[in-house]
């Protein structure tokens, strides 16, 4: 992960652009993926500003394509890294950065030394001193306390 200027970082996982039936999986309050899509890319446009580093923990898309993919993805503020899996495995890292992403990671990375970030959870380092924040759990609620 390169150096950034400061700011905020997000992680965010799990968008699944375009996927209708995770609405039906996870139980996600859209009509459809028109409207998920709207509603999740609108919470990303006001809480992210350009300064900030935004690391999305992969399942970004299920069959949108390239053109409106470019097109939204380069459209959203902030520094976007991807670490890739299931869904975005289907295209190469090249693909991803002609979408918009500045950063593509194929693997986890660990983040200030003490992060590993995966999409799912990791489980060779369940003992060890890194805490492992991941996605692909999609209707778990998770509480992190003694930070």
């Amino acid at each position: 992960m390169n150096k950034h200027n400061g700011g905020t970082v997000y992680i965010w996982s799990d968008l699944h652009l375009g996927h209708e039936n995770i609405i039906r999986y996870c139980d996600r309050p859209f009509a459809d993926t028109a409207a998920m899509n709207k509603a999740l890319l609108y919470a990303w446009r006001v809480t992210v500003k350009p300064g900030d580093t935004i690391i999305n923990l992969g399942d970004v898309s299920l069959k949108q394509n390239k053109e409106y993919l470019s097109k939204t993805i380069r459209s959203l503020p902030g520094y976007k890294i991807l670490i890739m899996r299931n869904h975005d495995r289907k295209h190469p890292v090249t693909w991803w950065i002609e979408t918009g992403f500045n950063e593509v990671c194929k693997y986890p990375i660990v983040y200030k030394g003490k992060y590993i970030l995966p999409h799912d959870i990791v489980e060779s380092v369940k003992d060890s001193l890194f805490i492992n924040i991941h996605g692909h759990f999609h209707r778990h609620t998770w509480t992190i306390t003694g930070l």
